[in-house]
């Protein structure tokens, strides 16, 4: 089921926005899309040509917080609203990473830059995740994503997403992004499933870089708002017996989740609010008020991160979770581009 878009109040504009967002508008739309060619990321150009048997459904808007002549770009937002990382300007455009990983030269884009927080929508295309009760996990954590970075630049923290449409995105194109950009935080948006205990209170699990104090403590704010908000809500809630905010260890001791193990130095969380395989949360889920809900917890927790020294809550040493693949990302084998223009 694809969920639809959060239908909620937004503040008018000023006059002033409202005329820069006209002048950024007319000027991306005077631009065209120059033809492309792909090759790998870091080797020498060549003629593959890149596939794009997808396409962005949406794009993500640029703020008043894009590059200026004293920030340098390091995203771009394609004509299509996919996000691409910056490698460097040329005469004919810019060169820039794709989602798969080519590097390739487009003619225009919306350069951004100054970004405070990296959101991550976990799974995308052939990678869907949970699919259950009507309910596809890209979709979910795409629309919820959305929802939070309106929030956070609300909130006046600029914010912007890994993946804006339903697309496969690699994990190491995610954290490429998040090492480049060097974000203040990076939160990776998950559902969960599967087998899970009753409970008397949201099963809500926080993920944390199990060596980095801040992304501990980013953690247990994310938790502690979440569960605060999401258990006004009167549901036959499930979980993990300690669900809270955790690490997650491989057989190396190393972060069990590549987008928390390849992001070192950023503090980064991975983020499981609810349970798609409850039918009770799942009957919530589909909700717009709710996903806002879920969102609007984040993004409170964000500017408490980021503007007190509150610690949280939900710490404790977490069970055994075993190895195995907990799929969403993967590596570049298999990977389509979608549309970039």
């Amino acid at each position: 089921m694809v969920l639809a878009m959060t239908d909620r109040a937004r503040r008018r504009p000023s006059q002033r926005v409202r005329q820069r967002r006209a002048i950024a508008i007319a000027a991306v739309s005077a631009l065209t899309l120059g033809m492309y060619t792909f090759t790998r990321a870091g080797s020498q150009p060549g003629t593959q040509s890149g596939s794009g048997a997808q396409h962005a459904g949406s794009k993500q808007q640029p703020s008043q917080h894009n590059a200026t002549s004293s920030g340098k770009p390091q995203l771009l937002i394609t004509t299509s609203g996919v996000t691409v990382l910056v490698q460097s300007k040329q005469h004919s455009g810019w060169r820039v990473i794709t989602p798969c990983g080519l590097s390739t030269t487009i003619a225009t884009g919306t350069p951004i830059s100054n970004i405070t927080v990296m959101i991550d929508p976990g799974h995308g295309g052939r990678e869907t995740g949970a699919d259950e009760h009507g309910i596809r996990e890209s979709i979910l954590n795409l629309d919820v994503a959305k929802v939070l970075q309106h929030d956070l630049e609300r909130l006046g923290i600029h914010a912007a997403l890994t993946r804006t449409a339903d697309y496969r995105l690699p994990i190491a194109t995610r954290a490429d992004f998040v090492n480049a950009v060097h974000p203040k935080l990076f939160i990776s948006l998950h559902h969960n499933s599967g087998a899970a205990a009753a409970r008397t209170s949201p099963g809500t699990e926080v993920y944390y870089q199990h060596t980095s104090t801040s992304a501990k403590r980013l953690a247990g704010l994310v938790w502690q708002d979440l569960v605060h908000t999401l258990e006004t809500y009167a549901a036959d809630w499930v979980g993990a017996s300690d669900a809270g905010a955790i690490y997650r260890l491989n057989p190396s001791g190393s972060d069990f989740f590549g987008v928390l193990r390849r992001t070192q130095g950023i503090p980064a969380v991975l983020v499981e609010p609810t349970y798609i395989s409850s039918g009770s949360e799942a009957t919530l889920l589909k909700t717009s008020s709710f996903r806002a809900a879920e969102a609007s917890a984040i993004a409170h927790a964000v500017q408490r991160f980021l503007t007190t020294n509150d610690q949280g809550a939900g710490f404790h040493e977490p069970l055994s979770r075993g190895n195995s693949d907990p799929g969403g990302g993967g590596g570049e084998a298999h990977c389509n581009d979608p549309s970039l223009g």
